[in-house]
C-alpha cells in the first residue's frame, strides 16, 4: 500500500490571535481531510493518506498550510505500513 505521510509544523503561540488562527486551521484542515476514504488522522496535525485517492487531498492540505504560512512535510511510503510500539 503507497500512502503519504503529511505533518504540518504548527508554531507554538503566546499570544490569542495564534490561537485564533491555530483553531482555524484545525477546522480547516478537519473539513478538507475528509473527502477521500481511509484517511487517518494520526494527530491533529498529522495525516496518513492513501495514494490512490488521496492526492487531491494532500495537495488540500498542503495550500491550506500554506494559506495560514504553516512549513509542512510530506513523506512518500511504498510499502507495507507497520506500526510500531516503543
Amino acid at each position: 500500500m503507497k500512502v503519504i505521510l503529511m505533518c504540518v509544523d504548527i508554531p507554538v503561540s503566546k499570544d490569542a490571535n495564534g490561537d485564533h488562527n491555530h483553531k482555524n486551521f484545525l477546522a480547516a484542515a478537519k473539513r478538507v481531510a475528509q473527502p477521500c476514504e481511509g484517511i487517518q488522522a494520526l494527530n491533529q496535525n498529522t495525516w496518513l493518506i492513501p495514494l490512490d485517492c488521496g492526492i487531491p487531498t494532500a495537495v488540500q492540505l498542503a495550500q491550506t498550510a500554506r494559506d495560514y504560512n504553516y512549513s509542512y512535510r510530506s513523506v512518500l511510503i511504498d510499502g507495507e505500513v507497520t506500526y510500531l510500539t516503543l
